[in-house]
């Protein structure tokens, strides 16, 4: 090998041990970065780990929250100006802390009367003594009410409560909403009041609730056409034998009488207690009137008397 050759040889040589010196850094740091970048660190995982932990005990406590609420009472309808809730006999003993018989009849009827046992049940200050003064005010009705529930003449106390910026009320009366008894069978003392056709003469209210209370029994009407259903009933219990007309047989005598009732918005209180007696032929001798309507244009109009 001449001398030119053996320069030609040093320098490949040279230029080899450079290139190898110049890729081996970047061989031992590229396969380190691959490693870091693909595998999460012990940090992140733990993060994760707590933000799948919180998601899953939320719906738990929102669910227990639903289940509270649910023991003490049903809401059954809400909006601006009213809300409806019903209590059966295990919700007014719960919502009570008292046994639903003959001998504590007294005893529920106490509680209701106190409006701790309504901001219990997160009702506000005002509307808990509005509800608790409209327990007192029925002290004389509450306790027949009480005990139709406990044996099972009617499924629930009903409580409505009208809030709307011209009027605040609160009243009791009773529900007759249907239910099955623990042999997975209809009670037939709560038969349905849901009309089978879906129309109905009846276009000046969509819902119309009287209570008409005498010194012997009172007189009820429940009217309401929501929600495309329409249901019906009217109950007099004035005499020794109450009388209850329920469905397509309610409905139609309601037809006959309120199509021709004339109340608005414009008419007084006095006008709307005079009609309405008039229109249901019923005595002026009344110891409380209440009277609660909704109109087709959504209004609420309630009108109450006591004498």
């Amino acid at each position: 090998m001449n001398r030119k050759t053996t320069k030609i040889v040093a320098r490949s040589a040279i230029v080899a041990i450079v290139g190898a010196l110049i890729l081996i850094p970047s061989l031992k740091s590229n396969p380190l970065e691959s490693v870091k970048a693909s595998a999460p660190s012990e940090t992140d995982s733990i993060a994760t780990g707590n933000t799948h932990e919180k998601d899953a005990v939320k719906p738990s406590a929102s669910k227990d929250n639903a289940t509270d609420t649910d023991t003490t009472m049903t809401t059954i309808y809400k909006d601006n100006y009213k809300t409806v809730v019903l209590f059966n006999q295990a919700q007014i003993e719960a919502l009570t802390g008292q046994s639903l018989d003959s001998a504590q009849i007294k005893d529920v009827l106490a509680e209701l009367q106190k409006e701790a046992t309504w901001t219990a049940q997160s009702f506000s200050a005002s509307e808990a003594k509005l509800i608790a003064d409209a327990a007192k005010e029925k002290s004389e009705k509450l306790p027949s009410i009480l005990t139709k529930v406990a044996q099972n003449k009617v499924s629930d106390l009903k409580l409505i409560i009208v809030h709307n910026k011209h009027h605040s009320d609160a009243n009791f009366g009773a529900s007759h909403r249907e239910q099955t008894n623990q042999n997975g069978s209809k009670d037939n003392v709560n038969k349905e009041t849901t009309v089978e056709k879906q129309t109905t003469s009846i276009d000046n209210f969509l819902e119309f609730e009287l209570e008409v209370e005498y010194a012997k029994g009172q007189y009820e009407v429940d009217f309401n056409s929501n929600y495309g259903k329409i249901k019906a009933e009217i109950e007099d219990e004035r005499s020794n034998t109450s009388k209850k007309m329920q469905g397509a047989a309610a409905l139609e005598q309601l037809e006959k009488i309120l199509p021709k009732l004339d109340i608005t918005n414009d008419t007084s209180k006095k006008e709307a207690i005079s009609r309405t007696l008039e229109a249901f032929q019923l005595a002026d001798n009344y110891k409380e009137f209440e009277l609660e309507i909704r109109l087709p244009d959504g209004g609420q109009l309630a009108f109450k008397s006591i004498k």
